[in-house]
């Protein structure tokens, strides 16, 4: 986890972070509130992928940019894809699909294990996923054109850090939830 780490105990839910103060807590419900839209649905419709001639949802784009990291040693099963993505079996296949159509991946079995099912990026795919890995690396330079560098690495330093926290929150949450019932005054 983090170099301070979270010391998890059930009977510890009530007591941890009881030193941060409401208005933080306030402020961080705040900008997730305004982080979420623009990560479930891009305000951008389409751009550009000059290999492809035409614009491209930015879904595609995300998962060809996706792919090409996660095939670069090889074919990667559609529940790897989707993840990684953060999103469930059925609309990466309606997205594979659309992909496929697009002549950016090809689908398949795994030699192994022929009822799953797997992805490869075609090398137009390839070339869309390097066009949107380059159109990310310009949108962070420019986001990030007024910031020290020592900035951004603290900002990613403690961004690394709350998904690491998150990600060992994520299974007690069932747990903090019914604690906090149980231990509410009726």
């Amino acid at each position: 986890m983090s170099e301070q780490g979270l010391d998890i105990t059930k009977d510890s839910f009530s007591q941890m972070g009881s030193h941060i103060p409401d208005d933080l807590l306030d402020l961080f419900e705040q900008v997730q509130r305004r982080l979420r839209p623009l990560i479930s649905r891009p305000p951008v419709g389409q751009l550009p992928m000059p290999s492809l001639g035409r614009p491209l949802d930015v879904a595609k784009l995300m998962a060809c940019s996706e792919l090409r990291d996660l095939t670069a040693s090889g074919p990667v099963s559609v529940k790897d894809l989707a993840d990684s993505l953060g999103l469930d079996h059925s609309t990466v296949s309606r997205l594979l699909g659309e992909l496929e159509e697009d002549g950016l991946v090809e689908r398949g079995s795994a030699p192994d294990h022929r009822r799953r099912r797997t992805v490869t990026l075609t090398p137009l795919g390839k070339a869309v996923g390097a066009e949107s890995q380059q159109l990310a690396r310009l949108f962070a330079r420019v986001m990030f054109a007024d910031w020290e560098a020592s900035d951004i690495r603290t900002l990613l330093d403690l961004m690394d850090r709350l998904v690491e926290n998150t990600h060992a929150l994520m299974p007690l949450l069932k747990d903090i939830a019914i604690q906090q019932v149980n231990s509410s005054p009726k």
